[in-house]
């Protein structure tokens, strides 16, 4: 039955499945059989005369979070209302999630819903990649490629709206590639909100080569040099006497094997033996001072300077896009000049892109084989 685990208005213990209920006919309110005619009324009587009336406690629970959520949505129109963004926006909110966005935005940063309240075929978990998630099938009659497309290389916001003072289109052609709107999305994000930081994926898995291929040259160049410097001096950290004995018998055995006195197998073999008899001497007499800080430089080199270019990513390049754009602006004299120099210099470039593999490799190289070359020209 439905008052099952509900408690007794008069004693307050809970129904079971076969117990006798009686519901007052004014309020509504639950009694045991027995409680009921030993009181020979309600036992909310005197509540009567205020009307009131006895409701299940889950709908209390329900009616509850309906005008908490109420509240909610009420706090946030009026703090919405009458408010302005930096550049002058009027802040809108989202008729879905009631979250305040940019007033030239046309998607809601936080669910994807079209602010006018039109139905949208997007789905957003994330707020930074609100264009990622489309419904195809839920919208037959919404044109999905269309709007897809003005996220990727608008970010849902209107082609004229400015981004950091900037129209969103003048960005769009700037940063070019086939996803524009991903990095617009982000610009406008930290300006919307003053943060100083944003997270790039990108960047984060590619390093400095990122920045080259954005074509930041300066950028990439001091990170790929601070990598390299951490890298070398974890490569020369590792030389105390017992690893600048490990690598003098490496190199002979090397010398050997070139020169036909040692077979290949051989040569394994003996590498094997020297490495665990290396890795046994380092534990038991090696410094525990240096092997921290190998360790730690270890650590800047492969987690601490790739989580650096994720966050430094998008606001150099925010800074980078602002001043180009106005120099560019400064000595063109037409619309067309101006377009085709934005595309022209903005954009990506994969020759740059190489030279940042290359330094990356220089950093490889310097953490792992700068140290035996040391040892074998100097030692």
């Amino acid at each position: 039955m439905r008052y099952e685990n509900v408690t007794c208005t008069a004693c307050g213990k809970r129904f079971t499945a076969d117990d006798d209920v009686v519901v007052c006919p004014i309020c509504g309110a639950p009694h045991h059989r027995a409680c009921w005619l030993a009181a020979g009324k309600c036992a909310m009587n005197e509540a009567h005369e205020t009307g009131y009336a006895w409701i299940f406690p889950e709908d209390v629970l329900k009616q509850r979070a309906e005008n908490e959520a109420a509240e909610t949505r009420a706090r946030q129109a009026q703090a919405a209302e009458g408010r302005k963004l930096p550049n002058g926006e009027n802040v809108v909110q989202c008729p879905n999630c009631g979250a305040p966005n940019y007033g030239n935005d046309i998607y809601c940063m936080r669910c994807g819903a079209r602010l006018d309240g039109e139905p949208s075929p997007v789905k957003n978990d994330d707020p930074d990649d609100a264009y990622d998630d489309f419904d195809d099938d839920a919208y037959d009659e919404v044109d999905v490629r269309a709007i897809r497309d003005d996220f990727n290389r608008f970010g849902g916001i209107s082609p004229n709206a400015p981004v950091d003072g900037i129209p969103c289109w003048e960005y769009a052609e700037y940063v070019g590639g086939s996803k524009p709107g991903k990095i617009i999305r982000k610009v406008s994000t930290m300006e919307r909100y003053g943060r100083k930081l944003s997270w790039m994926w990108a960047a984060l898995i590619f390093g400095p080569i990122w920045f080259f291929w954005r074509k930041m040259k300066k950028e990439g160049a001091i990170i790929s040099i601070v990598m390299i410097f951490l890298a070398a001096c974890m490569g020369i950290s590792q030389l105390d006497s017992i690893t600048v004995d490990y690598f003098k018998q490496t190199i002979g055995l090397m010398q050997q094997t070139m020169a036909g006195q040692v077979s290949l197998s051989e040569f394994q073999e003996q590498m094997a033996a020297n490495q665990e008899a290396y890795v046994n001497e380092e534990l038991e007499n090696g410094s525990r001072t240096r092997r921290l800080l190998t360790s730690g430089l270890e650590y800047c080199v492969t987690v601490g300077m790739p989580i650096l270019c994720s966050l430094l990513a998008v606001p150099l390049y925010r800074r980078k896009v602002k001043a180009d754009i106005m120099e560019i602006r400064g000595r063109c004299s037409s619309m067309d000049e101006y377009t085709n120099t934005l595309r022209a210099e903005g954009g990506t470039s994969a020759g740059l892109a190489v030279l940042g593999v290359i330094l990356m490799l220089a950093a490889v190289f310097c953490a792992i084989y700068l140290p035996i070359i040391i040892v074998a020209l100097f030692m």
